[in-house]
């Protein structure tokens, strides 16, 4: 059996820390390699209604997909599966991104706990930055402290971090208005 790879794939967007540009790139979209769009994130998980009780119901985004994988899909090659698990597969959307999100429930193999430093996050603009942190720790979730955030551009507003259930790195945060 194949271990499940403990790097699930997932890109880091937007605004985890300040950074700033080299100083020969304007920050536009004009730097954008030409043809490349994100589609969409995605962690595996061991547990998909567990997971949805984050992502839906603390976040609010919105199944709107859910469905289990046939052995020899692709989604078992690239999440290195074992042909004897099982994959259930949901995909969400917020209220003003089309499926940015991409939850995968894997049953039947070991899933390891994810090694430190975290390899990657989800970054979200939350509109209720402190009820989102509150429900957080009502799951019983790791909340890590929040920290003020200062954009490239000047603006301040905060951010805070917590693991989901099976300990994918998930950050939020909020401007000031």
């Amino acid at each position: 059996m194949k271990p499940l790879r403990s790097s699930i794939i997932l890109l880091l967007f937007f605004v985890l820390f300040p950074a700033t540009a080299l100083p020969f790139q304007k920050e536009t979209e004009e730097n954008a390699a030409p043809g490349v769009r994100l589609q969409r994130a995605n962690y595996v998980v061991s547990d998909l209604d567990r997971a949805l009780r984050v992502y839906q119901g603390i976040l609010g985004l919105k199944v709107v997909s859910l469905n289990e994988l046939e052995e020899g899909d692709y989604g078992y090659e690239v999440f290195g599966v074992d042909s004897g698990a099982k994959i259930r597969a949901a995909t969400l959307s917020s209220a003003t991104q089309p499926r940015v999100m991409g939850l995968t429930e894997v049953k039947g193999v070991e899933m390891r706990p994810a090694s430190l430093p975290y390899r990657a996050a989800i970054v979200l603009d939350v509109v209720d930055f402190d009820d989102v942190i509150a429900q957080a720790r009502d799951e019983g979730l790791e909340v890590f402290s929040v920290n003020r955030l200062e954009t490239r551009d000047g603006r301040k507003g905060r951010q805070q971090g917590f693991l989901d259930h099976d300990g994918h790195l998930i950050v939020i945060y909020k401007l000031d208005d």
